[in-house]
C-alpha cells in the first residue's frame, strides 16, 4: 500500500509540471491540455534523463532524475510568466483537472490492485521487460548495459522502462515493484488523457447537453482499457458448452486465445495486455499515442496557423510537439508508422478546408511538418546511433490476410458504437469524395494486385478467398467516411467530421497492413499485424466513443428509441447490447482468473522465488549488493525465450554471457551478434575448474560462475563438483557463485 501511495504522489509532482507546458501545446482545444499534463511530463522527464545519462554530464541516478524534474519546474514557472494566459486558463479547467485527477486514480488503484493478484515477473515476455527495467535502474550511463550480451549494450526501444524506472526512483520503490505499478501508471495515464481528447473532439462542434463531454469521455476509457473483442464471446460460450462453466474461471489460461484469432499473427488489446502483465514497448507507449492524436486533432481543427513561421514564434509549441514524436520513437518506433501519418493527413485536411487544391495540400501539409520531424529527429539521433541495425523492408502480403471471419471477432464489437452512430445520426455523405476515396482505395488494392502477378505470385489472388470481402469492406468504409468528412466540414460540423475522420485513419492503416508487410530479418506478418493493429484500438475506441457520445448529445435517449420503433431496428439494437455489453465480461472474468493463479498477493514481481527457487532468490540478492554490472559478468546457462533462464541476470542487473538468444537476434537484427557464445558457455560448464575453463571465461570478461536448478538441468548433477578448485563467492540452499581465479580478493575455500 505504501509503495503505490508514494507512487502515486511522485505522478501528481511530475504532472504539476506537465500543467502548463500542456497549455501551451493545446492552446485550442477545450480541455487546454489538463487531461494531457502527466503523460506530457512524464515524456519530458524521461527524455531529459536520458539525454543527461547519456551526455555522462551526470550519472543516471535519482539525482540526475530530480534535477531534470526540478528543471522541468522551473521551465513550467519562466513560461508561466513569459505567458500570463496560461495559469488563469489552468485555473479555468479546475472542474476538468479534478475530474481527470479521479479517472487517474481510481485507474490506477484497480490496476495495481489486479497487478498484485498476480505479480510474478515469470512467463512470456515479462523477464524481458523486468530485465530492461532493472538494466536501466543499476546503469550509471544510458544506454544501460545488456544484461543478457555481457560487453554490449541495451539495443531495444526502452524509453517506457526509463519512464517507469524513473517514478520507481522518485518514490524509492525498486524495479520489483516498479514492474507492477508501472503497469497500472500507464492505464491510468493513457485513461485520463483518452477521457479528455474524447470530450475535446466532441467539442469541436457545440455541445447541447452539459453531460456530453463526460458521456464521451467514460465511453473512451472503457473502451480502450475494457472492452474485448468478440473472439473472447466465443472462448467464454465454448467453454460453457463444454460442460465446464461451473469452475470456468479456474480454466488454465482459458482467456490467452481471444488474441490468437490467426493461425500466425497474435491480435493483443489493451484489457489483455494490462492483465497479462508484459511491460512491453506497444503497451508502455499507450499514452503518449493519445498525446500524439491530440496534436493531430489539435491540427485538424484548424484554428491556428500551420506554417514555420508559427512554429518559430512559438517555439516552446515546436519544442513539445517535437518531444512527443522523439519519445513516441524511442519508447516504440511502430507507433511513428501510425501517428506520423495521422498527424501528416490532419494538416493535409486542414489546407484543404481553407481551399487548398490536393497537390497543394499535401505540400503544405509536409511542409509544416519538417520542423518539428527534423527536431524530434534530433533529439532521437544520440538513442538511434546507439541501436544496433535492424533492416525492414516492404513486401506484398501473399498469406496470413484477414477473412471475413476473423476479422469480424477482432473488431466487431469496438465497431458497433460508430454503426450505431452512423445509423442513429443518419449521416450524409458528399458523393464526389466518396466515389473518389474509393476509387483512390481501390487503386491501392489493384497496385498490389499487379504486384503480385508482376513478381509471379498470381496465387496470392486465389489463396485471398473470401479476404477479398475484408478489401471491399475496408475500400467502402474509407469512402463512405472521407464522403462524410467533406460534408461535415462544408456544415461546419466539426466533432463529426473529426470522430469519422479518426475512424477512416483506422480503416486506411488496416487496409495498408492488408496489402503491405513490414518484414525484418527476424520476422514477418507476425510485427506488422501485432504491431499496428493494436494502435487500431485506440483510434476505433476513441471514434466510438466520440460517436456515441454525439448520438446522446444530438438525439437523446427518447429520439434513439422513438427511430427504433421498426422492429428490425429494434432487433438489430438489442442484439448490438448484448454483444457489446458481453464485451465486458472479458477483462473481469480474466482478472479473476489470474487471482486465482497461485500466485503471492503482493506487488513485488519477484517474491514467488522467495518460495519457488530461494538459492536463485539469494544469489540475486548477492549480485544486487555485491556485484557491478559495468565491471562484472555472472555466468549462467543459456535460458530459451520465454523459459525461466535467465531471471538471474535480469533481476539483478549483472550481466551474463548469453540469454534469450532469439531475443538478442531480433533486438540486433543477425545471428553474427551472438556467434560463440552458447559453445563458450557450454565449455566453461563442462571444463569446470581448468586454466582451459579460466582463459575461456576471462576472455568474455566472466568474474563469477553461478550454479543453480537450470545450470544442473543443462549440464549435469555434478557441475559444482567441477569448479572444487575455484573459491565460493556465495553458496546459499543449493545454489552456489563461484568467483574466476582472476577476481581479487576471493580465495578458494579448503
Amino acid at each position: 500500500m505504501a509503495d503505490a501511495f508514494r507512487w502515486y504522489l511522485a505522478t501528481v509532482l511530475i504532472a504539476g509540471a506537465g500543467l502548463v507546458p500542456a497549455a501551451a501545446l493545446f492552446p485550442t482545444l477545450r480541455s487546454r491540455g489538463v487531461f494531457y499534463a502527466r503523460p506530457l511530463a512524464l515524456v519530458l522527464l524521461s527524455v531529459g534523463a536520458w539525454w543527461l545519462g547519456w551526455s555522462g554530464l551526470i550519472p543516471y541516478g535519482v539525482v540526475a532524475i530530480a534535477l531534470v524534474l526540478a528543471a522541468l519546474w522551473l521551465a513550467t514557472g519562466v513560461l508561466a510568466l513569459r505567458d500570463r494566459k496560461l495559469v488563469p486558463a489552468i485555473v479555468a479547467q479546475w472542474r476538468p483537472l479534478l475530474i481527470g485527477e479521479c479517472v487517474f486514480l481510481v485507474v490506477f488503484a484497480l490496476l495495481a490492485f489486479a497487478r498484485a493478484q498476480a505479480p510474478n515477473a515469470a512467463a512470456t515476455e515479462k523477464p524481458m521487460d523486468l530485465l530492461m527495467l532493472t538494466a536501466i535502474h543499476r546503469a550509471d550511463s544510458l544506454p544501460a548495459p545488456d544484461p543478457w550480451l555481457s560487453g554490449e549494450r541495451v539495443s531495444y526501444y526502452h524509453l517506457g522502462h526509463l519512464t517507469v524506472d524513473a517514478v520507481g526512483q522518485l518514490s524509492a520503490n525498486g524495479p520489483e515493484i516498479a514492474f507492477n505499478l508501472g503497469m497500472a501508471m500507464v492505464a491510468a495515464a493513457a485513461a485520463t488523457a483518452i477521457f479528455g481528447l474524447a470530450g475535446d473532439v466532441l467539442a469541436l462542434s457545440p455541445l447541447r447537453r452539459r453531460a456530453t463531454a463526460s458521456v464521451a469521455g467514460v465511453s473512451a476509457v472503457f473502451a480502450l482499457l475494457w472492452v474485448a473483442p468478440l473472439s473472447s464471446h466465443v472462448d467464454i460460450v465454448t467453454i460453457f458448452a463444454e460442460g465446464d462453466g461451473a469452475r470456468w474461471f479456474d480454466r488454465w489460461w482459458w482467456w490467452w486465445g481471444a488474441t490468437r484469432v490467426f493461425p500466425g499473427p497474435i491480435t493483443e488489446f489493451p484489457a489483455f495486455s494490462l492483465l497479462l502483465g508484459d511491460l512491453h514497448a506497444h503497451v508502455l507507449s499507450l499514452p503518449i499515442t493519445i498525446l500524439a492524436v491530440a496534436l493531430a486533432v489539435g491540427t485538424f481543427q484548424g484554428q491556428s496557423a500551420l506554417t514555420w513561421r508559427a512554429w518559430l514564434t512559438d517555439p516552446v509549441r515546436l519544442v513539445l510537439a517535437s518531444a512527443v514524436f522523439a519519445a513516441l520513437f524511442m519508447t516504440n518506433s511502430w507507433d511513428v508508422f501510425t501517428f506520423g501519418p495521422l498527424w501528416f493527413a490532419a494538416a493535409v485536411v486542414a489546407f484543404r478546408r481553407v481551399g487548398w487544391s490536393w497537390p497543394g495540400a499535401v505540400f503544405g501539409g509536409g511542409r509544416y511538418l519538417v520542423l518539428p520531424a527534423g527536431l524530434a529527429l534530433l533529439f532521437a539521433a544520440p538513442f538511434i546511433a546507439n541501436l544496433d541495425y535492424t533492416s525492414r523492408s516492404l513486401e506484398l502480403v501473399s498469406t496470413e490476410a484477414a477473412d471475413p471471419l476473423n476479422w469480424l471477432l477482432i473488431w466487431l464489437v469496438p465497431l458497433l458504437p460508430i454503426g450505431l452512430a452512423v445509423a442513429a445520426l443518419e449521416v450524409r455523405a458528399d458523393r464526389k469524395a466518396a466515389l473518389f476515396a474509393a476509387l483512390a482505395a481501390t487503386a491501392a488494392v489493384w497496385l498490389w494486385a499487379v504486384g503480385q502477378l508482376a513478381t509471379g505470385h498470381a496465387s496470392a489472388l486465389v489463396d485471398r478467398a473470401s479476404g477479398w470481402i475484408v478489401l471491399l469492406v475496408l475500400v467502402s468504409a474509407i469512402g463512405l467516411g472521407v464522403g462524410v468528412i467533406t460534408r461535415a466540414q462544408r456544415t461546419r460540423d466539426d466533432a463529426l467530421a473529426g470522430w469519422v475522420a479518426i475512424a477512416v485513419a483506422a480503416a486506411v492503416v488496416m487496409l495498408a497492413t492488408e496489402l503491405l508487410n513490414i518484414r525484418t530479418e527476424t520476422a514477418g506478418r507476425f510485427n506488422t499485424v501485432f504491431k499496428l493493429w493494436y494502435h487500431l484500438w485506440t483510434l476505433v475506441a476513441l471514434a466510438g466513443a466520440v460517436a456515441f457520445a454525439m448520438v446522446f448529445d444530438r438525439l437523446g435517449w427518447r429520439a434513439l428509441l422513438s427511430r427504433l420503433r421498426h422492429p428490425v431496428a429494434a432487433i438489430a439494437l438489442s442484439a448490438g447490447a448484448v454483444v457489446y455489453l458481453g464485451a465486458f465480461v472479458y477483462a473481469p472474468a480474466m482478472a479473476i482468473s489470474r487471482a486465482r493463479e497461485g500466485q503471492p498477493t503482493t506487488l513485488n514481481a519477484l517474491r514467488y522465488l522467495d518460495r519457488s527457487d530461494p538459492g536463485l532468490a539469494g544469489a540475486i540478492d548477492f549480485a544486487w549488493t555485491r556485484l557491478d554490472p559495468e565491471d562484472d559478468v555472472l555466468l549462467q546457462a543459456v535460458g530459451e525465450p520465454y523459459g525461466p533462464g535467465g531471471i538471474l541476470a535480469a533481476a539483478s542487473g549483472v550481466p551474463t554471457v548469453l540469454n534469450w538468444p532469439y531475443h538478442e537476434i531480433q533486438w540486433r537484427g543477425s545471428p553474427d551478434a551472438i556467434a560463440g557464445r552458447r559453445e563458450l558457455v557450454q565449455a566453461i560448464y563442462s571444463l569446470g575448474a581448468t586454466p582451459e575453463a579460466e582463459q575461456a571465461a576471462t576472455s568474455y570478461g566472466v568474474t563469477y560462475v553461478y550454479i543453480g536448478r537450470e545450470e544442473r538441468a543443462q549440464f549435469g548433477a555434478d557441475v559444482a563438483q567441477r569448479f572444487a578448485g575455484w573459491a565460493v563467492a556465495w553458496e546459499g540452499d543449493g545454489a552456489l557463485i563461484i568467483a574466476v581465479p582472476s577476481v581479487p580478493g576471493v580465495v578458494a575455500q579448503p
